[in-house]
């Protein structure tokens, strides 16, 4: 019995500690701001290669079904977007909506995606704010920087 007791709370103890390591990995997550050249906030982001001949990532429906709104991006001023999804200089956007994908009974394969690309140049800018030092003011301050034209300045571009 207490072989067993050891083996619960081993389990419970490892399952605890792997949730705050990826609570810790999404605490320190890169703030990535953005615009595009349309409105793709509700389409599917697909990241390609460098060279842009290959998928190298994107979601699979089930990932969209949990998380719903949790892809669409945060809306900042002037247009500009923060990611929630890791929007990188090689991201591209399905011409299916997030609900459209959502609704796929499988997931598509590398070729599929690549005949649902909308386009394959929608960044007009992209910029690494960092790691959020105030979690709960990330939209605020990225804001300001925004409205008083430090975006360039105090993030790095990409």
């Amino acid at each position: 019995m207490t072989r067993y007791l050891f083996l619960l709370v081993s389990i419970f103890f490892n399952c605890s500690i792997a949730g705050a390591q990826v609570n810790a990995m999404r605490a320190r997550a890169h703030l990535i701001v953005y615009k595009t050249r349309k409105d793709y906030n509700n389409k599917v982001p697909v990241v390609l290669s460098a060279d842009g001949k290959k998928i190298v990532s994107y979601p699979d429906p089930a990932d969209i079904r949990a998380r719903g709104d949790g892809f669409l991006p945060i809306r900042l001023h002037k247009n500009y977007l923060l990611s929630r999804y890791g929007v990188d200089k090689n991201t591209v956007f399905l011409k299916l909506t997030l609900s459209e994908y959502a609704a796929l009974k499988t997931t598509p394969t590398p070729e599929d995606i690549d005949k649902m690309i909308l386009t394959r140049n929608p960044l007009t800018e992209l910029y690494d704010c960092g790691i959020a030092t105030h979690p709960g003011a990330v939209e605020k301050d990225l804001n300001q920087l925004i409205d008083h034209r430090l975006l360039r300045k105090k993030c790095k571009g990409i």
